[in-house]
């Protein structure tokens, strides 16, 4: 090999590293989960939040482990099953809502994209999955769900008569049991 084709061959592996390490640095950054497997249910990748999830500290820690050498390994039959039929279907799923438990014992709840990786030559070669938590929202839906039951509740209890009327048509919004 010559000066030149040493020199060309570096930079094309630093020209590699920094593109994966700016990929790395997408997926880091991603509000969410993302992970993806082969057939096999072997993980080839996923970002740091994943990693975290699993009770490691870097991405590299993921590869080439299974849902049975990891901290959910308990629902590992159900994970393994759910992802053969997944890819056997070959077709995405997306938004499906969920809930999660956590190890705490709250529980969570999750929306989680399916990808399937097809290969150049048509065939399902893996799965890529987002998981994103939206426990937050579903407690502040249910928080104001209660907050209003409640104040309704109030409100037809009231002996008084009342009533609540729109500003510009003048028809009544709201009234209570004893208007």
């Amino acid at each position: 090999a010559t000066l030149h084709d040493i020199g060309a061959r570096k930079r094309a592996e630093d020209e590699l590293a920094r593109s994966q390490q700016f990929l790395q640095l997408v997926l880091d950054t991603i509000p969410m989960r993302v992970f993806w497997k082969d057939r096999d249910g072997v993980f080839l990748g996923c970002n740091r939040a994943f990693a975290l999830d699993a009770h490691r500290t870097d991405p590299d820690e993921i590869v080439g482990k299974t849902d049975y050498d990891l901290d959910w390994r308990r629902y590992a039959d159900q994970y393994t099953a759910d992802d053969r039929a997944f890819m056997e279907a070959g077709r995405p799923e997306l938004g499906l809502e969920m809930p999660e438990d956590r190890e705490d014992g709250r529980q969570s709840w999750v929306r989680v994209n399916k990808v399937p990786l097809v290969g150049a030559d048509g065939h399902v070669m893996g799965m890529l999955l987002t998981v994103e938590d939206f426990t937050d929202r579903i407690r502040a839906e249910k928080a104001l769900k209660d907050s209003e039951a409640f104040l309704s509740s109030i409100l037809e209890n009231i002996p008084s008569m009342v009533y609540v009327k729109d500003a510009k048509t003048l028809t009544f919004v709201r009234v209570n049991r004893a208007t």
